[in-house]
């Protein structure tokens, strides 16, 4: 199971854009490598970008947590709707105690 972890990395200018490093650990553990292709989710309002890895058809790299080999399991999240990601925000944060106590369970 790929461990959530907090990390701090430089933001680098390369030629007219800015990117953002990943460390070997992270590289490691999820199976990303160069030239690979992502989705990725912009959240000005919190200031979060997010990404998932896609194959040619569109399916999300997901790790067999068995073999540890990834494969293409899920569709992307890109595919959720507006008003189903509105509705999680609401319950997460209307539930934001219980989801708590669950954590720690």
């Amino acid at each position: 199971m790929i461990k959530s972890t907090l990390k701090y990395q430089k933001i680098l200018k390369v030629g007219n854009s800015l990117a953002i490093t990943l460390d070997r650990d992270f590289v490691t553990q999820t199976g990303v490598a160069a030239g690979d292709q992502v989705a990725v989710n912009y959240q000005p309002d919190e200031k979060v970008v997010s990404y998932a890895p896609v194959k040619d058809n569109g399916a999300m790299r997901v790790a067999d947590k068995a073999t540890g080999k990834y494969e293409a399991k899920a569709k992307l999240a890109s595919a959720v709707t507006p008003e189903l990601e509105e509705w999680t925000k609401k319950f997460l944060e209307e539930n934001k105690e219980s989801m708590k106590k669950l954590a720690n369970l």
